[in-house]
């Protein structure tokens, strides 16, 4: 079970969050054998996984966003200013 966590969580020192991370069965089931083992490549499935999901998800809702397009008009303004 503590590997579990290890896996599905990260903690931020600096902010004292946690941020929970959704990693598929089989790649949790990949980690959890390759603890056995541990090397340098034991959360390559995992990392390989959280990308895509950022790439395909996070990052093209992240360009949608009124956050992103009023940084963009923010920028825009100040660079016109200039």
């Amino acid at each position: 079970m503590a590997n579990n966590n290890i896996v599905n969580s990260a903690h931020c020192k600096a902010c004292r969050l946690v941020l929970m991370v959704s990693l598929d069965s089989r790649v949790r089931e990949v980690i959890n054998r390759n603890m056995l083992e541990p090397s340098q490549h034991i959360f390559d499935d995992a990392q390989l996984q959280i990308y895509t999901l950022m790439h395909r998800d996070s990052y093209p809702r992240f360009m949608n966003s009124s956050l992103y397009k009023d940084l963009l008009k923010s920028l825009s303004e100040k660079s016109i200013e200039a």
